[in-house]
């Protein structure tokens, strides 16, 4: 294979015309490994020889570029934690095509969750009802706490950690922490635009509005209706065009 012939498909792979790329290229482990360094689309996944993802360099390749390829790699690499990590570290989804011996491993959860908190949402039921590893999900992402047991939804001090990771996570909390004030400004204080996911009663408190807006004119749309047209929240509207 020419040094020409390569830098002429390459060329192909950097502005996403796999379909015009040779064929015989895709099954060419030096040619693919080129290829994965270009921060290629997944698409371009979907042309390589799969036999190639047999080939533990290749495989690690596919999956820093693309953690959801884990899927397609040699079973025994699903079975390595150091492997499955940097897919998940690619993308946390890679979570779900580890082995199942993994999947049941808490300690290799925590690791993994340590990561992508939101990789909670592929793990057994038994691990959403583990207050430590829901703990673990919520600090690295606060919204993590969608997938967490309703039980830890409807428990303050749950709730009171993830809106303090991400204040948007209130929009997974229990009905009664929307309607709470201090949980409100607390996610107001951390997101503003959390002011979109509290009670309606709330959204009509106009010094939580005015903290919102304090902190992002931009969330001036989802303050509720009654209060857009007073004049302290007036000054925040952002100007046409």
């Amino acid at each position: 294979m020419s040094i020409k012939n390569i830098e002429v498909n390459i060329q192909l792979v950097r502005d996403f015309k796999y379909k015009e790329v040779a064929k015989n290229m895709w099954n060419n482990k030096e040619f693919v490994l080129m290829a994965c360094k270009e921060d290629p689309s997944i698409d371009m996944y979907d042309f390589i020889d799969k036999s190639l993802f047999n080939d533990i360099e290749l495989a690690r390749a596919a999956v820093n570029n693309v953690g959801t390829l884990l899927e397609y790699v040699n079973d025994s690499f699903k079975k390595d934690q150091n492997f499955v990590l940097e897919a998940v570290k690619s993308n946390g989804r890679a979570l779900q095509f580890a082995d199942p011996i993994l999947l049941d491993n808490k300690n290799f959860i925590l690791k993994a969750l340590a990561i992508d908190g939101e990789a909670l949402e592929f793990v057994k039921e038994e691990f959403k009802n583990d207050l430590e590893i829901v703990m673990c999900a919520i600090n690295q992402n606060g919204c993590a706490l969608q997938f967490a047991s309703s039980k830890f939804q409807k428990n303050r001090s749950v709730v009171v950690a993830a809106i303090k990771n991400s204040g948007t996570a209130i929009e997974y909390a229990d009905q009664k922490f929307k309607k709470d004030q201090e949980i409100a400004e607390l996610a107001i204080s951390e997101n503003s635009f959390a002011i979109g996911y509290i009670h309606d009663t709330l959204k009509k408190d106009k010094r939580l509005a005015i903290l919102a807006l304090e902190k992002n004119a931009s969330v001036f749309r989802c303050i509720d209706k009654s209060l857009q047209k007073d004049a302290e929240i007036k000054r925040f509207k952002p100007k046409a065009g």
